[in-house]
């Protein structure tokens, strides 16, 4: 069993949470096996219905990832959990996490001051317990190298920027010279 923590369908949708979505509806597509679990604050109930969203839990936010989330994982036997949107399970070996960036270390004033100390004390648990960490660049996988102190061959790059074609192969579409950036203003 693999459990997909879709607590992004309960968010705003910016980048990372694109990344989620996306990443998600393939997912579902090619293996039906994969359960998502979410809060029930969610944001778009269609997509959630996509993907046979499962609602847990009676918390919402961090709380829900680190209580309810648990609660559920003990109940299925502690499977695989997938994280997409930089967070993850604090006391959970079992897990993939998806670290977009270290944007936190790199330019610190962009945050509250919660948000900074909550995430130099999570991210680093998370990054250290998890069996995998997927990040979108190399700048980003050599950013969580540096700061993190975590060995090359744990973080494995995975583009944004691609899609699958009729052979299965993925392929960048490039028919001219130019740079798109789709990103929040930070």
């Amino acid at each position: 069993m693999i459990i997909v923590n879709a607590r992004f369908l309960t968010q705003k949708v910016t980048g990372v949470q694109r990344f989620a979505i996306e990443i998600s509806k393939i997912l579902h597509k090619l293996n039906d096996q994969i359960v998502f679990v979410t809060p029930f604050n969610i944001v778009d109930q269609n997509l959630a219905n996509d993907l046979g969203a499962i609602v847990i839990g009676k918390n919402k936010g961090t709380i829900w990832d680190q209580v309810d989330l648990r609660y559920y994982l003990i109940l299925k036997h502690n499977p695989l959990l997938i994280n997409f949107c930089n967070t993850g399970m604090i006391f959970y070996n079992k897990q993939i996490v998806t670290i977009h960036d270290m944007s936190y270390k790199v330019n610190p004033k962009w945050f509250s001051k919660f948000f900074y100390i909550w995430y130099n004390f999570l991210i680093p648990h998370i990054a250290k317990r998890s069996l995998k960490i997927l990040t979108v660049s190399h700048s980003s996988k050599k950013d969580i190298i540096k700061y993190l102190e975590i060995k090359s061959v744990k973080i494995s790059v995975i583009y944004n920027s691609s899609y699958l074609n009729t052979n299965n192969n993925f392929e960048k579409i490039i028919k001219d010279k130019y740079l798109l950036s789709v990103s929040s203003f930070d």
